[in-house]
């Protein structure tokens, strides 16, 4: 028969039913949840059927609370920002400069074309979706003439765009 799971004194298990109960946020609920039960001297496996968890994840939440304290607990991920953006302040604006002009080689920016600009900037790789990315990130849209139908009367566009004022066929 497995151990059972044992709490530092941090709390009293009052306290911990205090904490449960008057938590907003849903994921630092179900862990005082957790927490409370274990106070209860439930077993694990109960714990992790009550509230959801695993039974390993139950574990490592009694393992957070007795080295860290009432302060372990909760979602951590509010706390991350997450990774710096490849292109500081700077290295975007010139970025913005270069897709006012026609990018090297020719033809029109896309996220392939930013990517490669990006890498050789950065000394990196960079994938093609970043370079995507980070043109809609500066809301690039590249103008494009709109496409023509293959049997159009170019006569009859003339006179509707206004550039001819002689009627089709007259």
């Amino acid at each position: 028969m497995a151990a059972r799971l044992r709490l530092q004194p941090h709390l009293t298990p009052e306290r911990i039913r205090e904490r449960f109960e008057k938590s907003r946020d849903v994921v630092l609920r179900s862990h005082w949840q957790v927490i409370w039960l274990v106070s209860q001297e439930r077993r694990s496996e109960d714990i992790a059927q009550i509230s959801g968890y695993t039974v390993f994840w139950v574990r490592k939440l009694v393992r957070r609370y007795n080295e860290g304290g009432p302060d372990a607990l909760g979602d951590g991920r509010h706390h991350n920002p997450g990774q710096a953006p490849l292109l500081d302040g700077a290295a975007l604006a010139a970025l913005e400069r270069a897709l006012e002009g026609p990018p090297p080689g020719g033809g029109q920016w896309s996220g392939p074309k930013v990517a490669v600009w990006m890498a050789e900037r950065l000394g990196r790789p960079v994938g093609n979706q970043r370079g995507w990315e980070y043109l809609r990130k500066l809301q690039f849209a590249p103008l494009r003439p709109r496409p023509r139908h293959a049997a159009a009367d170019e006569e009859a566009q003339r006179c509707f765009e206004g550039r001819d004022s002689a009627p089709p066929g007259g």
